[in-house]
């Protein structure tokens, strides 16, 4: 155990987190990451000692999951020939150490560093008193021979951010490809100032943001970084019953685009308003796997039956695809799907956390064993790089969603198929993603019922 005495001087580079997230007792460290953020504690903080020897001796209190995490993370228990070989599998490079006898050592994966530390801390730092934990400096090939000393801090309010004249100044940029990276952020301020798409509309809708961009800003609201950047919005136009005719479909798409067809015209004013001439083009989308009309009320997944994109076109002819709006099926939704607190914290329509997490886990385990999503397959889909998102997501989510009675199996599943997706083993994932599905339409149907 360690402790920082209070008025402690620690640094963060590349963003200013205050907890969930690592930090460094070096500035020049620090500045390597980014932008230098310095902190000081403001009460003493206790820090768990990463050793060898010391998580031996606590993997008796963690999941399985969590020990295989640790140990590729740290090396503890495994060869660094182990290490490798999982490395390879999940970034293709080619072997760095050429030993079957070399102890395992530490081994720095951003995404998978904050799904270990996240996982550590929710089974036993928090639990034992502990607010984070202290990685002293440690020899490794895999980092040029030394990986520095780094802290991770899991408990707000122990820091206090302070002025510092040593940040690295962003990197020079022109002004059109600032406007392209902060046209999602101009977008959430439009969105949030007007509050225009969190009323609920009597045309049976229940709307909500779905896909990447809500997970990012609901773990980056919760303190997670996500590590998995996304940049467009995914719009669910959601009823609670099978349409049964080409009609009905038509007469609810025509209210979908029309309600976002008003708002993004008023983005697109806003961006005037702002010396940003850009305007919008509108386009529906073909090819996709669309349901037809009728199925019968007891088909439980969800169907997709119209998909509107909405893209942003600059001056200068960039093209930024901001908008993908669906007509879909959620068996049984209600407005009680949506979670107030947040929806009201972004401006946007956002799930609870429950869904959200249950909707990425069905695409996730769905790229194992549903053919029409099988491309985003995290091991060996053609669009492997969106699955492995998904994965990060998940493990992000799981840890997070509250363990009730009929959960617990499902998260222990869920954790299970991102460790699989982290050793590249497709046969489990097949398994496991099989036993998810299965149990995620137990649920829908037990929900229908009730």
């Amino acid at each position: 155990m360690k402790i920082l005495p209070t008025g402690t001087s620690i640094y963060r580079g590349g963003g200013c987190k205050t907890h969930m997230a690592f930090f460094a007792v070096d500035p020049r460290v620090a500045r390597m990451y980014g932008s230098l953020c310095s902190y000081k504690t403001i009460r003493p903080v206790k820090l768990f000692v990463i050793t060898h020897n010391s998580l031996q001796k606590v993997f008796k209190f963690l999941s399985k999951n969590t020990r295989l995490l640790l140990s590729f993370v740290f090396g503890t228990g495994i060869k660094r020939t182990n290490q490798e070989i999982t490395l390879k599998r999940l970034t293709g490079n080619s072997p760095l150490v050429k030993s079957f006898i070399k102890k395992g050592e530490r081994l720095s994966v951003t995404e998978l560093d904050l799904i270990a530390m996240a996982a550590f801390s929710k089974e036993y730092l928090n639990k034992y008193g502990f607010d984070g934990v202290y990685m002293p400096r440690k020899k490794s090939k895999f980092h040029k021979g030394i990986f520095h000393t780094e802290l991770y801090i899991s408990k707000p309010g122990i820091l206090k951010r302070v002025s510092s004249k040593r940040g690295i100044k962003p990197k020079s940029y022109t002004r059109k490809s600032y406007i392209i990276k902060s046209i999602p952020n101009l977008f959430l301020e439009y969105t949030k100032n007007t509050k225009s798409l969190l009323k609920p509309y009597p045309s049976q809708f229940v709307m909500f943001l779905g896909g990447g961009m809500a997970v990012k800003l609901y773990l980056e609201a919760r303190g997670i970084k996500s590590g998995a950047p996304t940049n467009d919005f995914d719009f669910k136009f959601a009823l609670p019953h099978v349409l049964r005719s080409k009609k009905q479909i038509e007469r609810y798409s025509a209210i979908m685009k029309r309600i976002m067809f008003r708002h993004v015209s008023g983005f697109i004013r806003f961006l005037k308003r702002r010396g940003i001439n850009a305007s919008m083009e509108f386009k529906e989308i073909e090819g996709v796997p669309l349901d037809r009309p009728g199925g019968g009320d007891s088909a439980l997944r969800k169907k997709v039956y119209k998909v509107y994109n909405y893209t942003i076109v600059m001056p200068s002819g960039k093209r930024h695809e901001l908008i993908d709006t669906s007509l879909v099926v959620v068996p049984k939704i209600t407005r009680r799907h949506i979670s107030l607190k947040w929806s009201r914290k972004f401006g946007l329509p956002i799930q609870t956390l429950t869904h959200l997490w249950k909707d990425t886990l069905y695409v996730l385990a769905g790229s194992f064993v549903v053919d029409t999503i099988k491309l985003r397959n995290p091991i060996n889909g053609p669009k492997k790089e969106k699955g492995i998102k998904n994965a990060i997501r998940a493990g992000h989510l799981s840890y997070l969603v509250p363990r009730r009675y009929n959960l617990k199996n499902l998260v222990s599943l869920s954790r299970q198929l991102v460790t699989n997706v982290i050793i590249r083993n497709k046969k489990l994932g097949e398994f496991h993603s099989e036993k998810i599905i299965r149990r995620l339409r137990h649920l829908d149907r037990s929900r229908a019922q009730r």
